[in-house]
């Protein structure tokens, strides 16, 4: 949870262009995601093929205020074969179900 650096390397290229340091990066993270920056809990949910070498996931969040919320991550296949995050929508839910 307090790891920049390697929460850092899941960035894909087009997030590293917006934010090109660990500091900005986690920064955004901190301000903008805090049930992803401080979760109480969480827990993997449905993952979906979307496209050629890309992939939605959802992660299910108990925040830091105990309130739900859904994460759904898009991922980009890299010419390396890793997957890699280009992008994340965070919002509350009041019943979450995998």
């Amino acid at each position: 949870a307090d790891d920049g650096a390697k929460a850092y390397s899941f960035a894909a290229p087009n997030v590293k262009q917006v934010f090109p340091t660990v500091d900005a990066f986690m920064n955004m993270v901190t301000n903008g995601y805090p049930p992803v920056r401080k979760p109480r809990s969480y827990s993997f949910g449905k993952v979906e093929q979307t496209g050629p070498g890309s992939i939605v996931q959802q992660v299910l969040i108990i925040g830091p205020d105990g309130k739900d919320y859904e994460a759904v991550y898009t991922l980009q296949q890299q010419p390396d074969g890793t997957f890699q995050i280009t992008g994340c929508s965070l919002r509350a839910s009041n019943s979450l179900s995998t």
